[in-house]
């Protein structure tokens, strides 16, 4: 099977859905992994000193990550933007000659690239909804349309939540969902070494985030868990956008207890985790979050710790096994309980199991590999 994935990060950027489906189809599909932005891709090499790694080249024997030039900043405007689909589909074109792809299956995660549909002789067209992107501040006007279309010419559509799986079911069939998930032996690794400095245990409780720190984060919250506990570690780890650093970096000034630690790379995360005393998923509850299911969640049962979040629609549902707030207090007080009480681990990691990625990637190849024989079998008639 040939698989053309469309992706909206690059594949050294964050170990997200894509890539832990993508490495874990079958060894021997032919799989092409296209980056949201060639200058985007470039510029991450660069910031990672390989700065040749926007061309194609290959991460594992079947998989080939690459990106296509297209004009920069382009998709502001009309004109340039259908310039910039012309580009994207000669470049698509030009890679499947060079590397032998014939009749791919198409699988989005990007809406952009909707452009290259019925152009490139597909075999069969997926979209794996993530996330309400039209609910994200940033989201361009006309990407509405490229979304639509994608929906409407998707032979076959997953959801990673089931609000996601609501909103759309109701107006198609051929739609299903495939929830996020966890590798979850990565993080339920006992022997392996702390990374968190000492200078921030130094014996105290550790409160802990992993993951993108964007619109979604709740500065509020953060903020009051900073002057509720002034005597813990609050330790943040992973990207930081734009629009938030200077909001970050402000609340660092003022309170000392604050650990901005960066972006790490995904080997590396269960050796922070393993010093977090409870993990935190301090969302705002808005349109956009009503539709996520974060993977971090299943990493923090994976992990064997017990897990305060905001009220997201979709871990309502775990209420068993999570501290779910309604609000600020809720949560403060959730803290305090988490650290208290006991916790019944072989249950967290247990609901993780359930979650595995190898169970949601089986899934979705399954759903991909009959609708692919149902379509080429309507075909052949």
């Amino acid at each position: 099977m040939n698989v053309i994935c469309f992706s909206d990060i690059t594949w050294n950027f964050l170990w997200q859905r894509q890539q832990q489906i993508i490495s874990r189809f079958p060894k021997d599909c032919n799989i092409l992994f296209v980056e949201p932005s060639f200058w985007l891709a470039a510029i991450w090499g660069i910031i990672n000193k390989g700065l040749f790694r926007f061309l194609p080249h290959r991460v594992s024997k079947n998989i080939l990550v690459c990106s296509i030039p297209t004009i920069p900043f382009g998709d502001k405007f009309d004109v340039s933007r259908k310039i910039n689909d012309q580009l994207l589909i000669k470049g698509i074109k030009n890679l499947m000659r060079k590397y032998n792809i014939d009749k791919p299956v198409l699988l989005f995660y990007k809406p952009r690239y909707s452009c290259v549909i019925n152009k490139i002789d597909e075999s069969l067209v997926c979209y794996d909804v993530i996330d309400d992107t039209l609910a994200l501040e940033a989201s361009p006007n006309w990407l509405e349309d490229r979304i639509k279309f994608l929906k409407s010419n998707s032979d076959l559509i997953i959801t990673s939540s089931e609000n996601l799986y609501r909103k759309i079911s109701e107006k198609r069939k051929d739609v299903f969902f495939i929830g996020n998930g966890v590798e979850t032996e990565h993080y339920t690794k006992s022997d392996i070494p702390s990374l968190i400095p000492d200078e921030i245990k130094n014996g105290r409780t550790v409160i802990g985030y992993i993951g993108a720190i964007g619109e979604w984060f709740d500065f509020d919250l953060l903020e009051k868990i900073l002057k509720r506990f002034p005597n813990f570690s609050i330790v943040l780890i992973g990207w930081v956008f734009r629009n938030q650093k200077r909001t970050l970096n402000n609340l660092s000034k003022q309170y000392k207890n604050l650990h901005i630690l960066g972006l790490k790379p995904y080997q590396d995360l269960p050796k922070y985790v393993k010093d977090f005393d409870v993990c935190i998923i301090p969302f705002r509850i808005y349109e956009l979050t009503n539709s996520v299911n974060p993977t971090k969640v299943y990493e923090y049962l994976a992990s064997g710790k017990p897990v305060i979040t905001t009220s997201l629609p979709e871990l309502k549902k775990f209420d068993d096994v999570l501290y779910i707030a309604k609000d600020h207090e809720e949560f403060l007080i959730n803290i305090d309980n988490a650290i208290v009480k006991e916790y019944d681990i072989e249950k967290a990691i247990r609901l993780a199991q359930e979650n595995d990625w190898e169970i949601k990637v089986s899934e979705m190849l399954k759903k991909i590999q009959d609708y692919a024989a149902k379509k080429s079998s309507r075909f052949s008639i």
